[in-house]
């Protein structure tokens, strides 16, 4: 894509004069009809950033306590949680983002 889409591009006066406070005014109508899937998608944000934080404590223990000890068995089982914990994170991500285009899509068409 070139830049000649974006460099030259006027901001009118009015569009200058919006605040953040007047723009987040007129989008929290059309928010508030999605709330029940917006909440949904910060829930699913939540465990997927939960599972992210779990999985390096995991991978900690396998290296300072199954490895170290000698214990492969905890080793695998470890590893092969670690693994879960990674595919299910991108599952909840894939889910989420589906989710919030969906939304997006609706909050456009109730905008028009």
């Amino acid at each position: 894509m070139t830049s000649e889409y974006y460099e030259n591009e006027k901001i009118t006066k009015e569009e200058k004069e919006i605040s953040w406070k007047m723009a987040f005014g007129k989008l929290m109508p059309l928010l508030r009809n999605h709330f029940k899937m917006l909440t949904l998608c910060f829930l699913l944000l939540t465990g997927a950033t939960l599972l992210s934080l779990y999985w390096p404590i995991l991978l900690k223990r396998a290296l300072d306590i199954d490895i170290k000890n000698g214990d492969f068995d905890a080793l695998i089982k470890t590893v092969l949680i670690v693994g879960a914990i990674q595919g299910a994170t991108m599952l909840i991500q894939y889910f989420q983002r589906i989710k919030l285009e969906i939304v997006g899509q609706n909050i456009m068409i109730d905008g028009m």
